[in-house]
């Protein structure tokens, strides 16, 4: 029994310590590139500091309250936590798009001026300005309805991607009417219905499984299965997600966010390059979390098949 309990507790370290660290890891990369804090290979104390309170955290909540519960238990909340975070960003890409397409719509009818007035309306031209003083506060508002609905809607998000490219159609071929903000939201919705929908996936079990030997093996074959396969593959994949777009600030993810890098077109398309980088944080941060729920549920379904076998 002494050796089952010291199995779950390094079972949910694990878990917890990989989520954590990676929370702390994107706490480090937005100081580091962002103010220039040092890191901790320059022996940035603040750095070091925050990956100590990460694993703390981690051994704090495997040796405290939840060393009682079952790691299916855990395991569910971990779930919860990720599905909290997707719901945040689908509620926060939609409103952000809304809200964007209508600024550029005022601006290139050349309304925004005679509305909001020139000082504003030059303002939000800025893509600083627009990122830090209209983008974030919508972002969490996203987030702020997120903890008020708890359906996905992502067959929402479908019928609206239909609609902005209808009015792409008929505005072009019947009334020779042609926006790139339109193109834009187009890409920004359609682009998180795929990359929030695939983590979604995973939550759910909806993602297509391909596999030859899986099906035949017994139910704790498969759960080891499932288990090695989170930790050797599924981890590393999301790890690497991670390291790839943050690592340096020129990287794919760090250099638009930092610099709230739009398009081209400036005024007449959405300011929503760089959010569409971030996309790729959500997913990896997505992957990690939900890969350490499957790591305990299926450690757990294993363990409890085991003693059915010892008690048998």
């Amino acid at each position: 029994m002494s050796l089952a309990i010291s199995q779950h507790r390094l079972i949910r370290v694990l878990a917890f310590s990989t989520v954590l660290t990676a929370i702390a890891y994107l706490i480090n990369n937005f100081l580091i590139f962002g103010f220039g804090f040092p890191g901790v290979f320059e022996g940035g104390r603040l750095a070091i500091l925050t990956y100590a309170i990460g694993l703390a955290v981690a051994v704090g909540l495997t040796l405290g309250r939840r060393a009682k519960d079952s790691l299916e238990v855990t395991s569910r909340e971990l779930t919860q936590c990720n599905q909290f975070m997707i719901r945040g960003c689908f509620w926060a890409i939609l409103l952000v798009g809304m809200v964007d397409a209508a600024i550029s719509f005022l601006y290139v009818e050349g309304w925004l001026p005679q509305i909001l007035g020139t000082n504003l309306a030059d303002k939000l031209g800025s893509q600083d300005f627009r990122g830090a003083y209209l983008h974030l506060p919508v972002l969490i508002l996203g987030f702020l309805f997120a903890t008020i609905s708890r359906g996905l809607g992502f067959i929402w998000l479908v019928l609206l991607v239909f609609l902005a490219e209808l009015l792409i159609v008929i505005g072009g071929t019947v009334y020779s009417y042609e926006q790139t903000f339109l193109s834009d939201l187009v890409r920004l919705w359609y682009a998180a219905l795929f990359i929030f929908g695939a983590a979604n996936a995973l939550v759910t079990e909806g993602h297509v499984r391909v596999d030859v030997l899986f099906s035949k093996l017994s139910h704790e074959k498969k759960s080891l299965v499932n288990l090695w396969g989170s930790i050797l593959l599924g981890m590393p994949f999301a790890w690497a997600i991670l390291l790839a777009g943050t690592w340096t600030r020129g990287r794919v993810v760090n250099a638009p966010i930092l610099n709230f890098e739009i398009g081209q077109e400036g005024g007449s398309g959405l300011y929503i390059k760089y959010l569409m980088a971030g996309f790729l944080l959500v997913l990896a941060l997505s992957l990690i979390l939900q890969f350490g729920a499957l790591i305990l549920s299926s450690a757990n379904s294993h363990y409890l098949r085991a003693r059915e076998e010892i008690v048998k």
